[in-house]
């Protein structure tokens, strides 16, 4: 029973943290690695973020 609420805090911890780092990553506009944009698709497919995962696409 105290496995869930963890879980739940997790994702949405992560949720954020990928949320910030796509704003970071949007600031310096093409310097940045293509592999950080596969792993950043990647994140936001496994980790939808409950719906708030509307990125503008590359």
């Amino acid at each position: 029973m105290f496995v869930l609420p963890v879980v739940a805090a997790v994702r949405v911890s992560f949720g954020s943290f990928i949320l910030a780092l796509n704003i970071v990553t949007t600031i310096p506009s093409q310097s940045s690695s293509p592999s950080w944009f596969e792993f950043r698709k990647y994140a936001q497919w496994r980790y939808p973020l409950d719906g708030r995962n509307n990125f503008p696409k590359r």
